[in-house]
Parts: structure tokens; sequence; C-alpha cells
């Protein structure tokens, strides 16, 4: 054996030799390596150095060890990266949504829920699919001031409901179903709270101004003079000394005023005389007033064909003509109101003729039951559609108010003629309507009795009958 074969270690010691050291280097942190390859390299240099028996006495007692895995090396980290510093910038691993998960969106002035979308980012595509809702989409097109929505999103901003609420009572909701929006309406109904309110007509007062001095709007004024107008005209009717009692229904939703409702009783006291009305449904749903004792409100004619400004002329057989300049009989009562005001059948009945006469200009006229005929003449155009044969119902429009034929200003001339004679529209005696159905008196009594009770102590608070001799 040569001196270089002694010297030298077995091909398969520095095989053992090489795996150990190279599991180890493996397993320690980067920061040992180098102190560990050190120590390691010199381990190794003296056991190659050595050739006696302990080296081999050594390499015997270690353990063969598996071929290591191929193990590749650790990238080096790059360094970190240094923004500069920018106040409040948000974090980009986790960016905040634009808006809450659900958030309320008031409607401005001029806008569209188009505009209201592209406010808040949503997509055109979903503001199509709201609006292909058939039929609750449409009522999306037109949007006042306002008016709300309230929009609930997922955490990524994607819409999954929303709600319009165009008032207090009412809610259209459209929800999310896959690629659709399913809407559904929702109404609510306020709470009513029964209130009473009284008040003298004054020197050059109205009925309107009463009520505006309870706080009350002329539509609830028009409201009450409509259970009246079959015995009161109340643009000619009423005096300085005149009152007005009426029960009716403030409206509240969640603890807020929400608006007038309906009147629950009332009573005009014209000229001394007391007109009481009660409101009673029936038992069919069918809303009408009656008198305290079941007689009907109603009469089968109204006591005018419409809102008129004042009377031009009225009922005289004898009047001088004021075309003409000679005796004519003016057989009817011409009530002056502005062109186009519409012109109401005062009665059930049917459409005998309508046309066009150099006197009368655009001409009306009507058939009632009981051998009644009214006329309606100088107006400026008909209803749309109105033909001879037509029946009509008390209150239909039947025309406008115009000039017409001899005529020296805008203005209706309305004859009212019984069994063929000319009868003065304003006094005339005007047949009721049926009175409650016996079937439902005992219910009618049932249901108003206590109101009408409650009536009686409401209007003993009230002291007006004091206050008749300080109207003027």
């Amino acid at each position: 054996m040569s001196a270089h074969e002694q010297g030298s270690v077995p091909t398969s010691h520095r095989e053992l030799l090489l795996g150990l050291l190279d599991r180890i280097l493996i397993s320690l942190p980067r920061t040992h390596v180098i102190v560990a390859g050190t120590i390691c390299t010199a381990v190794l240099l003296v056991a190659l150095a050595d050739p006696g028996p302990q080296r081999q006495a050594i390499a015997a007692s270690v353990l063969p060890l598996p071929t290591p895995s191929v193990v590749e090396p650790a990238q080096p980290k790059a360094p970190p990266l240094r923004l500069p510093s920018v106040p409040n910038v948000p974090d980009l691993a986790e960016p905040a949504l634009s808006m809450p998960l659900d958030f309320t969106a008031s409607v401005e002035r001029g806008d569209s829920l188009g505009r209201i979308f592209d406010r808040y980012g949503y997509s055109q595509r979903d503001l199509r699919l709201l609006l292909d809702s058939v039929p609750e989409g449409k009522s999306l097109a037109k949007l006042s001031p306002g008016e709300e929505f309230d929009f609930v999103v997922d955490s990524s901003g994607k819409l999954q409901h929303l709600a319009y609420r165009p008032n207090l009572l009412e809610r259209i909701e459209f929800r999310r179903f896959g690629d659709e929006f399913t809407p559904a309406q929702i109404s609510r109904d306020p709470t009513p709270e029964e209130h009473y309110g009284y008040q003298l007509i004054e020197q050059g007062g109205s009925l309107f101004g009463a009520f505006n001095a309870l706080g009350l709007p002329d539509s609830f004024a028009t409201k009450f003079a409509n259970i009246f107008r079959w015995d009161i005209d109340f643009h000619k009717d009423v005096r300085p000394g005149d009152k007005v009692h009426v029960v009716y229904n403030r409206e509240y939703v969640d603890g807020e005023f929400y608006g007038t409702g309906e009147i629950l009783a009332a009573e005009f006291v014209n000229r001394g005389k007391s007109f009481r009305a009660v409101r009673y449904e029936a038992d069919d749903g069918t809303v009408k007033y009656y008198k305290p004792d079941g007689s009907s409100m109603q009469k089968a004619f109204l006591r005018a064909p419409l809102e008129y400004k004042r009377i031009s002329s009225g009922f005289n057989p004898n009047r001088l003509h004021p075309v003409w300049k000679r005796e004519m009989p003016h057989r009817g009562i011409d009530y002056a109101a502005p062109t186009g005001t519409p012109v109401k059948a005062v009665g059930d009945g049917k459409v005998t003729r309508h046309g066009h006469t150099a006197p009368n200009g655009n001409y009306v006229v009507i058939e009632h039951p009981g051998q009644i005929v009214t006329k309606y003449l100088h107006l400026n155009g008909f209803a749309k559609g109105l033909k001879v044969g037509d029946q009509v119902e008390q209150g239909d429009v039947i025309g406008y108010v115009g000039s017409t034929g001899w005529s020296t200003g805008p203005h209706l001339h309305y004859e009212f003629l019984v069994r063929g004679k000319h009868m003065n529209p304003a006094n005339v005696e005007l047949p009721r309507a049926e009175p409650i159905d016996e079937s439902e008196r005992v219910r009618f009594h049932e249901k108003t009795g206590p109101l009408l009770t409650r009536f009686e102590d409401y209007r003993a608070t009230a002291h007006l009958d004091d206050l008749v001799s300080a109207a003027p």
C-alpha cells in the first residue's frame, strides 16, 4: 500500500462525512451557517489528515445516513420597499368601501335614479334591471325632491337591496336574486286621532278663511263644502255670523303629524238654520254622508254645475237683454268663471242634444228622471268623446266654460226645466236621493250614535253663540 493510499480516507467514509456536514448546514439558521461551516471544515481537515485507527473508529461509529434529498437554496430576500411618506394614505391591502353597507340617499332637485347611481358609483346594468321590474320599476322613472332611497350593498360594494320611499306610508323594495331584482310594494296606514274644531264666520270672511284660522288647508274646506253642496251654495249663501263645527281625524306616522284625515261629523249653521251630517261606511265598504236620522245628504241634483266666481245674471223673466237692449226673459242663471272651468252634470241622465247655434254657442242638453231637463250654454268646448245618447252621472264633466254665441264674456248659462217649465235653479226644490237602506239602519245607528254623542259634547264646549253678537 502506497503512502498516498495509507493517508487517504476511503471513499465511503468521505461520503458519510460530507453528507453529515450537508445535513448540519441545512438545518442551521443563516446566521449560524458561516460559523458552523468553519468548524465543520476544520473537523473534516483533521479527519482527512489522520490516517490512524482512531479516525477509522470515529467513522465506524457513525450510523449510515440516507441519501439526502435535493433542497433548492433559499433565495435572498429583497430589501423592503420604502415609499415616500404621504399623509392619510389608506391601507392598500384592504381598500375601504366608499359607502357603508347600508345608507340612505335623498333625491335632490333635478335628480333621476341614473344620476343617483352615478353619484354613488353603481352600475348602469343594475339600474336597467331595476327599471325593467315592471310595473314597479316604472315608479322609479319620475322622482321628486325629498324622496328617499335605502341602499344595501355587500362587502364588495355590489347592490343587493334597494328600497324606494316616496312618502311615509309607501315603500317599494327591490331585492336581488341572482341576476334580477324582485319588487314588492309595502304600505301602511297612519294612526288617526279624533279632533274637534269650530269657527265663526266674520265680516268679509269665508268658509276657507274660517278653516285656515283653524290651521286647516283649503282642501279641507272644499271637502267640507262638498258634504253640504246640495243644500248650500258656499259662493253666495255664506253670511257673517255663520258657524262651522267639525269632528275630524288628524293622522300621525311614528308619532309625527302626517295630515288631516276624514271628516267624521260636521255642522254648518247658515242664517240661523243648522245643517248636520255624519259619515257612515256601509257593510259593503261604501262611504256616504247622511243626516243624523239616516236620510241622505245627497240630492238627485247638484245646486250648481261648476265652481264659479259670481252670478253675473240671475233668473229673471223680465230681464233687459244686455246685447239687444230689449226685454227678453232670462230663464236661467249666468255663472261667471274663467274660460276652461269644468262644467259638470248636475244629476244622472242622458245627453239628448249637443252642438252649436248662433245664440247658444256650444251647448249640451241632458234629460233626467222625473221629467227634468238641464241645459248648459256658451261652452268653450265639450268633454272628450261626449256624444248624443251618452249616459252621464252626477258630477261628470260635460264641457268647459267659454264665451261662444251671444255672450259678453266667459260664463255658463244654466237652465233647469221641470215638465217643460223653466224653474229658478237657485231655489227650486231638489229631490233627495234614497235614504239609508232599511237593512243598514240598525247598524247605522250603532256606528254613528256614539260619534254623534261625542259631537254634542264637543259642541257644548264651544261658545260661539256668545260670539254672534260680536259679529258686525
